[in-house]
């Protein structure tokens, strides 16, 4: 490690700079009285220039605590960015390896693999589920990285550490019988962005920020086609606008959910939303899931779901129409990949019919050879 480095400590994030005294040779720890990183680096760099520190190399005490590293450099760190909710959830996981892993211990001693595997046998024994035993192996390998920045370790031990496997479980969609159950619960304004949710299988960052000339309707098309055909981009994030996640896709659109495009943009500029708030803004999904997708759902009798469970539907009702997985993942705007890992729900008795294909020909075979041999 270079001579003299920056790290912030405390809740307020600022940075300290620790060096090797040339005098005493003895680690220092002083503060900048900034959490501005580059003005941080500014005062380092004069430092170095007057101790002349440029040469020399700097490596902290290994007697470091392992208690003392995570709350004093690790969490404030790493964690200072983040959210004060994802800030705490961080901060309770981490309380609970450093208790388990050793407070007094060295990071050293600590942050092993021996350690660390030890320790998801123990998550594993005591019910913890995959992805959360998976969850605490990331920390901890955060943890471990951040010491080797640091000079505590030489290297991160965390990599031969084995990790439970997650299973996916299985995508979860509604029937068509739920959908028009769902459909048939929710008042006609909320029930057209419900409709476009189901039919087109759109996210929501793609249907928030829908306009009126991003729909061409079938009368207005070169040679009068069957259908309309929709622009869709996704680019609504938190309520706003931004840089747009995926390429631009236009697909047709016809029957119910033409009408309702159709019927939203009479009367509107080109560049007004079909979809607005009450307050003519983007749609505020978390609000609007609980005043109306949630009691509609319960109304409904089906089984609570979010949001997302529209477009697991959509992509779920379409292949099993027959629709080739190729046509499906350029209209849902998916990989084919993508579309039958997370989206594409499994109709049981078609699984059935798929596992026992193969053995009814090979019984046929086997029979026609058995009389071939009997000849």
């Amino acid at each position: 490690m270079a001579s003299g480095t920056l790290v912030r400590r405390g809740d307020s994030g600022v940075y300290h700079m620790v060096y090797r005294d040339p005098a005493s040779g003895r680690q220092v720890w002083r503060s900048t009285g900034t959490n501005r990183r580059r003005e941080a680096e500014r005062q380092l760099v004069e430092l170095r220039h007057r101790l002349g520190l440029e040469g020399e190399s700097h490596r902290p005490s290994r007697d470091m605590e392992f208690g003392r590293f995570v709350s004093d450099h690790w969490l404030p760190e790493r964690c200072g960015v983040l959210k004060d909710s994802t800030q705490r959830q961080y901060a309770q996981t981490a309380k609970v390896v450093v208790a388990w892993l050793g407070s007094s211990t060295t990071v050293r001693k600590a942050l092993t693999v021996g350690r660390a595997q030890a320790y998801v046998a123990y998550l594993a024994e005591t019910g913890r589920k995959p992805s959360t035993i998976r969850n605490h192996l990331a920390l901890i390998s955060s943890m471990a990285s951040y010491a080797v920045h640091l000079g505590y370790l030489d290297r991160s031990p965390i990599g031969g550490v084995a990790a439970p496997r997650v299973e996916r479980p299985e995508p979860v969609a509604y029937t068509a019988e739920e959908m028009r159950r769902i459909l048939a619960a929710l008042p006609r304004g909320e029930r057209d962005i419900a409709i476009m949710l189901f039919a087109l299988g759109l996210r929501r960052s793609e249907l928030s920020p829908l306009v009126t000339s991003d729909y061409v309707s079938s009368t207005n098309m070169v040679g009068g086609a069957a259908c309309g055909m929709l622009r869709i981009e996704r680019r609504a994030w938190r309520g706003k606008l931004g840089t747009p996640k995926t390429g631009v896709r236009v697909v047709p659109i016809g029957g119910v959910a033409e009408e309702v495009v159709r019927r939203r943009s009479a009367g509107k500029q080109p560049g007004d939303l079909l979809f607005p708030s009450e307050r003519g803004r983007l749609i505020d999904w978390d609000k609007w899931a609980r005043t109306w997708w949630l009691p509609a759902l319960r109304r409904a009798g089906v089984t609570p779901m979010g949001l997302h469970a529209a477009r697991r539907t959509a992509i779920t009702l379409t292949l099993a129409s027959g629709t080739p997985i190729q046509v499906a993942a350029r209209r849902f705007g998916a990989s084919a990949k993508t579309i039958l890992a997370h989206y594409a729900s499994v109709d049981r008795e078609a699984a059935v019919a798929a596992a026992t294909a193969v053995e009814d020909a090979m019984a046929g075979a086997g029979s026609a050879l058995q009389r071939s041999g009997a000849a």
